[in-house]
C-alpha cells in the first residue's frame, strides 16, 4: 500500500538532487534559471528529468575512468569530442566529468581536465546552470588524435 502513496508523493529539491546526483543548490540554480520554480518547493516525479535536460546534466562515465593518467586523458578528451562539447555554445556542465566516476577517481578526472585546461585543449565558462566547459579548437585536433 506504501508504494502507491509514493506514487503520489510530491518530491523536494533533496530528493531531486539525490535523483540527479547533484547538491540542492545546483537544483536551485537550474530550477531559477529556467523559470521552473514551484511556490511549494514540491515537484512530481517527472521533474528529475525535466531538471536533467534544462542543467544539461549527463553521466560521463559508465565504467571506470582509466587509471593511467595519459590514458585518462585520452578517455576525457574523447568524451568532450562525443558530446560535441567543442564550443562556449556546447560546453557541458564541469561537474558532468565527474559524474559516474567513483569517488576516488573523481580526483585523477580532475587532474588530468586541469592539464588539459593549462595546455589550452580546455577552456572553461560561466552560463547561469554553472560552470561549463568544452573543448578549444586547438584541443579538437589533439584530443580526437
Amino acid at each position: 500500500m506504501t508504494s502507491g502513496l509514493a506514487t503520489f508523493q510530491k518530491l523536494s529539491i533533496k530528493d531531486l538532487a539525490a535523483g540527479l546526483d547533484l547538491h540542492p543548490h545546483e537544483v536551485v540554480r537550474v530550477l531559477v534559471a529556467n523559470d521552473a520554480l514551484t511556490d511549494d518547493l514540491r515537484f512530481d516525479a517527472g521533474t528529475i528529468e525535466r531538471v536533467r535536460e534544462l542543467g544539461g546534466v549527463q553521466t560521463w562515465w559508465t565504467s571506470a575512468p582509466p587509471a593511467d593518467d595519459a590514458e585518462l586523458g585520452k578517455a576525457l578528451g574523447a568524451r568532450f569530442i562525443e558530446q560535441d562539447a567543442t564550443s562556449e555554445e556546447k560546453a557541458t556542465r564541469f561537474d558532468n566529468l565527474l559524474r559516474g566516476a567513483a569517488d576516488d577517481r573523481q580526483r585523477d578526472v580532475r587532474r588530468a581536465a586541469q592539464r588539459l585546461l593549462k595546455a589550452g585543449h580546455l577552456k572553461t565558462c560561466s552560463s547561469a546552470t554553472g560552470l561549463r566547459i568544452y573543448a578549444t579548437e586547438s584541443g579538437k585536433a589533439h584530443l580526437s588524435g
